[in-house]
């Protein structure tokens, strides 16, 4: 049966109201089979077929491997459907190929026909150049519609044909009854053009249809309808010849990515609508980017950058209309240097009188609008007045310090941390600087250069660096200075080595005065010379006046916490900056935790540019624990400083208590002769026994074996296997694990399932509530993800009682010989305690091998008491009753009422203080003593005999101790044996 067919394409599709005649989605592989029907017809392996691949790519393909394969493959539509003449239809549908390396395009021939001899269809759609799309990528197939009528009345089927070249694809077919095959076809193609010099306005064209939507003739357009952004905006009635060119100016188009859809009429019959867009208006161009200063000289620099390609909303732009505003900047103020400049160059010459730091700034211009400004790092030219420093703050060059190479391709650089050797930096703030020495050759090197430093009358300067020494490396690095601008000349006696001790960050400082002598400015620069050994890494360097007389506390470093009851040592790095050495008896180290002031160790001589670290050992005590870390702060007095603005620094500790529990209910009781303190141990350890039980498994005639898995074993290593625990024989295999005494016990994994293989212990004799069982053991397994689960029971030794205590993950060893040590904690009140092999099938052969298992006991125990007053320990040595006593000799003037409280000492430390017990004070008593007995008053404190308490007028305890005691000036009353004393210091 001939068929009169005609076919047209729209260019934007949109929803048709009819409700569809037939829509296949490809959901599921069972709607492929119940709707459709294929013939494979060059009878090969390969036809139309469902393709599932996640929600999102369910669609028909006909695909073969070889990309190159000759397809003749139908796919059709086992339903018919009745269509009518004189009415047109609709095919929709997306259609692609899936083979990225065919060379022959993919080909598809869709036809109709009322009869089963697919060959005998009639064509509607020749599509001969599917382009391809990977839909794993998420990528959508093209759109096509397909137009036609039938020229009688019949109930028709659908035949997709996949022809030659690459394999066909398609998805998301739907058909829908049209209306009329007069309907004008839709206009191929809208261009919108927006306004010259970004006027809000746009000029719609197009080209009107032809044909019909069936291909035949146009006769007439009696209008057109042109919508922007969905709401009509206007309507054009004239001068509309079929084929003609149009063109509308939308003189109000307004600002943005303007949709403009075209509609044709002819008569009551319409077109599909067909979509153009555009931004129209202003663009706001994207920032510059590659934005880069260069100076061969630090007073001509040359500004480059990178042109914007896209606005801020990704439209692209026209580079010949690009501008550019170019500003230096001086703190606040930003002055122009070039004003809406189309090149992407510009220069500036900047020479300041004094030291000035500054950037630039450049901004895009685009018609009426100005991209956001990007600026560039900060430069400092011009000569600086000392005091200079260089950081490398977040592993950034310091402004107006730069890095030039002498010779081979490696140059000074940034980093927040070096390898080889391995440095964070030495002030913390996540930088320092570095060369390669390990990479360059040997006798190659760069300089480090500061900025421009004015020779003040008067000046001093001097030069201090950190260098990181390691254990090798010959490497070195040395102090140039360059005067007035001319050659670089070596100071003397600076050259250090990268191999040095000790190992890690060391000071070094130089007096520059000489080498730079005569000059009116001056450069100075690290030179580094590499000796293909480890790579120079300085940080933290300063470049200052040197006083005669300057001492500085450089840092004050120490642990970040720690447990009460325990000693912290803190490093005071206490330096001279001075041209002068300072003598041990010329300056005092200040030492404060929190409130409290710590006795110092002796002074010793600070020699000129040297560093000293002072150990300042500190009993951090239960009264000083707190939830937030105590200040510690160390002062350097310096009575000849001609700088007293360095003369301190700080850090902190967070002191933390055992956790174990403090002493319970504490009580106090005051008569006319003392004060007495009683307390309650906090820990019941009564009847409690130790254990200390060990295994070497010479036998295993005390550990209960239970094999429940009951399956065979897979292991065969060193041929050896085992169903159940046991001690293996490897006989005369010499590469079998072995063990220094004693025996091993193993087993094998199981063979399928779950392993389920018990090694119980004897029974345990000392079983106590509150103390706990230390389980370690050593193990070998050659597979990794083996585990041993480490079960306890309170009972009985039968499977059903244990309860898992920790489950042990085993580490693979890396040979027959390398055994790993284990531990776990079980409950102090287990009986028995089992290793459980509970390990899933495995695919390899494989076993677990145990040796030298001991069980030990642990009991908290409270191995005495501190008491604290005030926040001040008021014991010597550490109390073992639970009881203490204060005679009343001790009571200060005018005290009524007095506060104390105590902790509990452990292995570990101190616990937390008990709650305050406050005790009435007889009154009438004030046995403050006029005698010395012992007590020496010295430069910045006192010395005692014995163990004393020194409390201020107001009753407050500041200090106690033993020796000197260092102290403030002022009036104190002093403690000591019992008895009380006025002491003056001055």
């Amino acid at each position: 049966m001939g068929l009169a067919l005609a076919l047209a394409a729209a260019i934007a599709p949109q929803a048709f109201s009819a409700d569809p005649l037939f829509n296949f989605t490809f959901d599921d592989a069972d709607a492929f089979n119940s709707n459709f029907t294929v013939k494979n017809n060059n009878v090969d392996d390969y036809t139309w077929k469902y393709n599932y691949y996640g929600s999102t790519y369910n669609y028909a393909q006909c695909y073969y491997w070889n990309a190159n394969n000759t397809y003749d493959d139908y796919m059709t539509t086992v339903n018919a459907y009745s269509l009518q003449p004189g009415k047109a239809y609709r095919l929709r549908y997306q259609a692609w190929h899936d083979q990225s390396s065919a060379s022959v395009p993919g080909k598809m021939v869709i036809a109709i026909g009322t009869g089963d001899d697919v060959l005998a269809y009639t064509t509607i759609e020749d599509l001969q150049n599917l382009e391809y799309i990977n839909k794993y990528n998420g990528v959508q197939g093209k759109w096509y519609d397909t137009y036609f009528t039938v020229p009688e009345a019949g109930d028709y089927r659908f035949t997709f044909h996949a022809v030659d070249g690459a394999g066909a694809s398609i998805d998301n077919i739907t058909l829908q009854e049209y209306g009329s095959p007069a309907c004008p076809a839709a206009v191929e193609a809208v261009t919108v053009t927006p306004g010259e010099n970004f006027a809000r306005t746009a000029t719609v064209s197009f080209t009107l249809p032809s044909k019909t939507i069936t291909g035949g003739d146009l006769t007439s357009v009696t209008k057109v309808e042109i919508m922007r952004n969905g709401t009509l905006a206007t309507t054009l009635t004239s001068g509309l010849t079929p084929g003609s060119e149009q063109m509308w100016n939308d003189a109000n188009a307004g600002t943005g990515t303007i949709t403009y859809a075209v509609k044709v009429f002819s008569g009551d019959l319409e077109s599909e609508l067909t979509e153009g867009s555009a931004y129209v208006g202003p663009l706001t161009p994207k920032p510059v980017t590659a934005l880069g200063v260069t100076s061969d000289n630090d007073r001509d620099f040359t500004i480059s950058w990178t042109a914007p390609t896209k606005s801020t909303n990704d439209m692209a732009l026209d580079a010949s209309l690009l501008k550019y505003n170019v500003y230096r900047v001086v703190g606040e103020n930003a002055e122009k240097i070039a004003d809406a400049i189309t090149e992407t160059t510009a220069t500036d010459v900047f020479a300041p009188a004094t030291a000035t730091t500054f950037s630039y700034k450049v901004e895009a211009v685009y018609g009426t609008e100005v991209s956001e400004a990007v600026a560039s790092e900060e430069f400092s030219v011009g000569p600086n007045s000392l005091p200079l420093a260089a950081s490398f703050r977040g592993a950034k060059m310091d402004a107006g310090w730069k890095s030039e190479k002498i010779s081979g391709s490696y140059n000074w650089e940034t980093t927040s941390s070096s390898s080889s050797p391995s440095a964070s930096s030495q002030d913390g703030d996540g930088g320092l600087v570095y060369y390669k020495s390990y990479s360059a050759q040997s006798g190659q090197g760069a300089r480090l250069i500061s900025p421009e430093i004015k020779n003040e009358a008067g000046s001093n300067p001097a030069f201090s660096y950190y260098l990181y020494h390691y254990t090798s490396g010959k490497d070195q690095v040395l102090l140039e200075v360059q005067k007035d601008g001319g050659e670089w000349e070596e100071v003397p006696n600076t050259t250090n080595t990268v191999q040095g001790s000790p190992t890690g960050w060391t000071l070094y400082s130089y007096s520059l005065a000489d080498a730079v002598a005569g000059s009116t400015s001056y450069r100075v620069a690290l030179r580094t010379i590499s000796a293909y050994g480890y790579n120079t890494v300085v940080d933290n360097i300063k470049i200052y006046n040197q006083l005669a007389h300057d001492a500085e506390v450089k840092s004050v470093s120490g642990p970040e916490s720690i447990v009460a009851g325990n000693e912290a040592t803190f490093t005071v790095a206490l330096a001279n900056n001075g041209s002068s050495a300072i003598a041990a008896d010329d300056y005092q180290l200040l030492f404060t935790v929190g409130d409290r002031q710590v006795e110092t160790p002796a002074s010793v001589e600070i020699p000129v540019n040297a560093t000293v670290n002072i150990e300042v050992p500190v009993l951090l005590t239960a009264a000083d624990a707190a939830e937030e870390a105590l200040e510690v702060k160390a002062d350097a007095v310096y009575a000849a400083d001609l700088d007293a603005d360095n003369n301190s620094a700080t850090t902190s500790i967070l002191v933390t208590t055992s956790g174990n529990p403090a002493p319970l209910n504490l009580q106090g009781q005051a008569n006319d002769a003392a004060i007495t303190l009683t307390w309650e141990c906090p820990v019941n350890s009564e009847g409690y026994v130790p254990t200390d039980f060990s295994e070497n498994f010479e036998t295993l005639d005390n550990w209960t074996i239970i094999d429940r898995d009951g399956d065979t074993s897979m292991a065969v290593r060193y041929g050896w296997k085992s169903t159940e625990w046991t001690i293996p024989d490897f006989g005369d295999n010499s590469y079998a694990p072995s063990t220094s005494d004693g025996n091993i016990v193993g087993v094998s994994l199981a063979k399928a399932g779950n392993s389920d293989d018990w090694l119980i212990s004897p029974e345990l004799q000392n079983p106590f509530d509150g103390a706990v069982y230390k389980v370690t053991f050593k193990a070998l397994t050659m597979e990794s993800y083996v585990k041993l689960s480490i079960k306890y029971s309170t009972t009985d030794a039968q499977p059903d009682s244990f309860t898992e205590a920790e489950s042990v993950s085993l580490e693979r060893a890396n040979s027959s010989s390398d055994w790993k040590t284990f531990t776990a904690t079980v409950p102090g009140s287990a009986k028995y305690i089992a290793l459980h092999n509970c390990n899933l099938q495995w695919e390899t052969n494989n076993f677990i091998l145990i040796d030298k298992v001991q069980i030990t006991s642990e009991m908290t125990v409270v191995n005495g008491y501190h008491v604290y007053e005030e926040g001040a320990r008021l014991n010597g040595d550490m109390l073992t009753e639970t009881s203490y006593v204060i005679p009343l000799t001790e009571a200060r003037s005018g005290a009524n009422e007095r506060s104390f409280a105590v902790s509990a000492v452990y292995a570990e430390g101190e616990s937390p203080l008990t709650d305050l017990v406050t005790v009435s004070i007889p009154t009438g008593l004030d046995n403050i003593l006029s005698d010395m007995a012992g007590i020496r008053v010295l430069r910045g404190g006192i010395s005692v005999p014995s163990f004393a308490r020194v409390y201020g007028i107001g009753g407050t305890q500041v200090a106690s101790g033993e020796g000197f005691i260092s102290l403030s000036r002022g009036l104190y009353v002093v403690t000591l044996n019992g008895k009380a004393y006025k002491v003056m210091v001055k």
